[in-house]
């Protein structure tokens, strides 16, 4: 009797725990697709928006879809991408040491624009010094598919804009 009441609460325990980890995992690529954007805000202090994430834990893909990161005042956009694509070498976390297998940035744009003293991408260095630890890391593999990258002069009397696309570049081992 002993015996198949604790086979019994084992069993309840074992589901529970089962049902926990389902639950995470369904939710995972949600709770992502948040901590993404809120971390991505704070650094920037731009608006930031993401359509979706997926997340393979087992095999360490991860996958963005819909990447949009706005200029301060949240009108014109500042940096997309349609998709990015990562591969992780998992095991290496553990050592402190972002390993990454293969990067991929597909049909990523850009916009630069020179105003009178300064650049719209300035904001985003000023106070960047840290004195925390940082990260090492390795690139296996990156790949930059059908980028595009727009120049606007605004510093002149008469404003002008160039664009360049179809951008290709590819990395390996860095």
């Amino acid at each position: 009797m002993k015996t198949r009441r604790s086979l019994v609460v084992l069993s309840g325990v074992v589901l529970v725990l089962l049902v926990a980890v389902g639950a995470l995992l369904y939710a995972l690529p949600t709770i992502a697709r948040h901590v993404a954007v809120a971390r991505l805000q704070a650094i920037t202090k731009r608006p930031v928006a993401i359509d979706r994430v997926e997340v393979r834990l087992l095999t360490g893909r991860l996958t963005i879809h819909g990447l949009r990161v706005a200029e301060p005042d949240g009108g014109a956009p500042f940096a997309d991408l349609e998709r990015l694509d990562a591969r992780l070498h998992l095991p290496s976390l553990a050592r402190g040491h972002i390993w990454v297998r293969e990067l991929m940035l597909v049909k990523p744009s850009l916009r630069i624009v020179r105003l009178e003293k300064r650049f719209n991408f300035s904001d985003l260095f000023q106070g960047s010094e840290t004195t925390r630890k940082r990260f090492d890391i390795t690139f296996d593999r990156f790949a930059l598919v059908d980028g595009t990258v727009a120049f606007e002069d605004h510093a002149l009397p008469e404003q002008r804009a160039w664009t360049s696309d179809s951008i290709q570049i590819e990395a390996h081992n860095v």
